[in-house]
């Protein structure tokens, strides 16, 4: 596994490369995990997040498109319910034709409900942090 504290500090210098570079880290989940989000009345699971988006996959194309608007969704993480959030889908990819990624970015954000999604995505990466930390130690981390 590469070390991303030797690549980021050398991305850091090159601002010609740091410019296409994400700004915000979006933290995978489990799929045991209870973080999923409604569109149009119709449930997707979250494969990752961060607290300005989330990205969903699916087996079959829902008809999204590229820019277009999602209002009124509600995000649930654990036993917290973020309700009426507005989104713009703002990336696409598939993985030969099996699996649709969507990326969603939140747009719109109240400052209350952007503070409220950071507080929990940070304890989020904190906590993927500690666990591979700690995999990687005791030697349960099986990443190559």
């Amino acid at each position: 596994m590469n070390n991303p504290g030797t690549e980021s500090g050398n991305l850091k210098q090159d601002s010609a490369v740091s410019d296409g570079i994400r700004k915000s880290f979006r933290v995978p989940t489990d799929d045991n995990e209870d973080i999923w989000v409604v569109i149009d009345n119709k449930k997707y699971p979250v494969t990752d997040i961060c607290p300005d988006g989330i990205g969903i996959v699916f087996r079959d194309d829902p008809g999204f498109t590229v820019e277009q608007i999602l209002n009124n969704c509600n995000l649930k993480i654990s036993n917290v319910m973020i309700q009426n959030l507005n989104g713009r889908i703002v990336h696409l990819s598939s993985e030969s034709g099996r699996n649709f990624h969507w990326g969603i970015q939140w747009v719109g954000l109240e400052e209350k409900t952007a503070s409220h999604l950071s507080k929990i995505v940070g304890k989020m990466k904190t906590q993927l942090l500690k666990d591979n930390i700690i995999g990687s130690v005791d030697g349960t981390d099986r990443e190559q």
